[in-house]
């Protein structure tokens, strides 16, 4: 459900009795969907420098890795560019103690053009019992440490001036009140301290574009990404992550239109590159915000995040497909004005639908 509350705030509410359950641990691997997300957990950048990979991006090469925890398991992360800064591994560590990495760079055309490995140390463990998201079925059984998450989020406007977030705005208080707006690192203070612990955002959406086409991304406005994340996981709020936002014109068989332009390769490489630079900070997924594409669309692209997800976490679209098998979360956007002493009966006879499918809803 998302429910308009003004021109500019949204709140997301996840009704997750109604198909699902979702808890929080970090003690054991779920059932079915995960996030390495742990709020306040620590998040590890490790640089790369691959040889014969100069002037190359993300567009051109593909920065792969092999992670080995101190325990001896494995894990398969992919790498992103980082602009100025170089080639990149961003790592949310599970395990205290000294990790090794091994990494492939391979050209588009399946060359590979350098190998290497290194180590890096993790410490500062979180101790709390509160760790990633996951879905579990309606009837599944958490583990014996596992905690009730109870989602209270929300969705705002976001500005960025260079590769800075601007200043927000706290709703309750006069936009005139010399002590509104406020610093993003407060506004998810303020907000945590309510009681809000999921945080939606994607790009086109009342805030910044991540690119100017599919082959050309905004390095300024990927690095005000990094900042917004990183403040949200500080202050302990869970991430739904929108790949494309309002996307549009670029697939061949969207909006019932013209087409256009087959692109599916240039989409999955950008939603390739967002899974590596902010899986870290990220619960689920969304592919669009109240946009129209084709189920074979969502089909195609939930099953290639599926794919190369190597925390395998829920994913939804909007305008909503519950029906497509690939689609985990069934997001229906609804826009109403019923009296407020109503409103809990609405939800309830909009449930009967959203339920149908037995998938969680938000």
């Amino acid at each position: 459900m998302l429910k308009r509350l003004s021109a500019r705030v949204y709140v997301l509410v996840i009704l997750a009795v109604l198909a699902g359950r979702v808890t929080s641990s970090q003690q054991a691997r779920p059932e079915r969907r995960t996030s390495p997300h742990v709020p306040g957990s620590p998040i590890v950048d490790v640089d790369i420098s691959p040889r014969n990979a100069a002037g190359g991006t993300n567009v051109t090469f593909d920065l792969s890795a092999v992670l080995t925890s101190p325990s001896g398991k494995q894990k398969n992360v992919k790498g992103f560019y980082n602009g100025s800064k170089g080639w990149r591994l961003r790592i949310s560590p599970d395990e205290p103690g000294r990790w090794a990495y091994s990494y492939r760079m391979v050209r588009r055309d399946g060359v590979t053009v350098d190998r290497g490995d290194g180590q890096f140390l993790a410490s500062g463990m979180p101790v709390s019992n509160a760790g990633a998201a996951r879905v579990l079925p309606r009837n599944g059984e958490t583990n014996a440490n596992g905690l009730t998450y109870f989602p209270i989020g929300l969705q705002d406007c976001i500005g960025i001036t260079g590769n800075q977030l601007n200043t927000i705005s706290i709703d309750g208080k006069l936009r005139t009140d010399p002590d509104n707006p406020v610093s993003v690192d407060e506004y998810f203070r303020i907000y945590g301290d309510a009681g809000f612990n999921l945080f939606r955002f994607s790009q086109q959406n009342c805030s910044y574009n991540m690119y100017d086409d599919l082959d050309h991304y905004r390095q300024d406005s990927l690095d005000a990404t990094d900042q917004l994340l990183a403040l949200a996981h500080k202050h302990g709020f869970h991430v739904m992550f929108g790949f494309f936002g309002y996307h549009t014109g670029y697939h061949l068989d969207w909006d019932g239109g013209e087409p256009g332009p087959d692109v599916s390769d240039q989409e999955k490489r950008f939603i390739a590159y967002c899974i590596a630079r902010w899986g870290v900070y990220v619960d689920m997924w969304e592919l669009l915000n109240e946009r129209s594409a084709t189920e074979s669309w969502a089909q195609e692209m939930a099953s290639y995040v599926h794919s190369i997800d190597p925390e395998d976490r829920p994913v939804s679209t909007s305008w909503e497909h519950p029906t497509v098998s690939a689609i985990d979360v069934d997001s229906p956007h609804w826009y109403e004005s019923e009296d407020e002493v109503d409103s809990d009966l609405r939800i309830q006879q909009q449930a009967q639908g959203w339920k149908a499918t037995g998938k969680m809803v938000i």
